[in-house]
């Protein structure tokens, strides 16, 4: 596993800090929960370990786990520049899937209430150019371990 490799075509900022990466879970695991160890460099060119909690076990598929917030304390002002390797600390029990996502925040809208409906226009949002090939994707921090119904929308104006 290596994801340096993609800076020919990366678009950003040079130090990496406009990118967030996430471990996603593509498939239940078993019922067994396991850590995950993942190697990353930093945008300095070190490399260090970040730990994650509970892979597996009752983490659903969709579960996204944020990166950025595990970079150690020693290391804070650093950027994560791409993966290397992951490593769990025991078998889940039975097959599971997941993976590694990069992306690039465009904007963050904040929902002040559960259930309690925002919206809001391309001014409100202060969303800059989406390029034509991009890939959007709604993230979903809940401040809780369960979230209740989600409803999001949204249009893109062309032009």
């Amino acid at each position: 596993l290596s994801t340096l490799g993609l800076d020919a075509d990366r678009r950003g900022d040079a130090n990496y800090s406009d990118l967030q990466w996430w471990l996603e879970v593509y498939a239940d695991g078993g019922a067994t929960a396991s850590n995950a160890t993942v190697n990353v460099t930093y945008n300095d060119g070190s490399t260090g370990n970040l730990n994650v909690q509970a892979v597996g076990g009752t983490i659903r598929a969709g579960h996204m786990f944020a990166l950025t917030p595990l970079i150690p304390v020693g290391k804070q002002g650093s950027f994560i520049r791409g993966v290397n390797s992951v490593t769990l600390s025991a078998s889940t029990g039975t097959a599971g899937n997941f993976g590694f996502t990069c992306t690039r925040p465009r904007i963050v809208v904040n929902a002040g209430l559960a259930n309690f409906p925002n919206v809001q226009d391309w001014a409100q949002t202060g969303l800059a150019r989406v390029p034509n090939d991009a890939c959007l994707q709604l993230v979903v921090l809940p401040s809780t371990t369960s979230t209740g119904t989600l409803r999001g929308g949204g249009k893109i104006i062309h032009g």
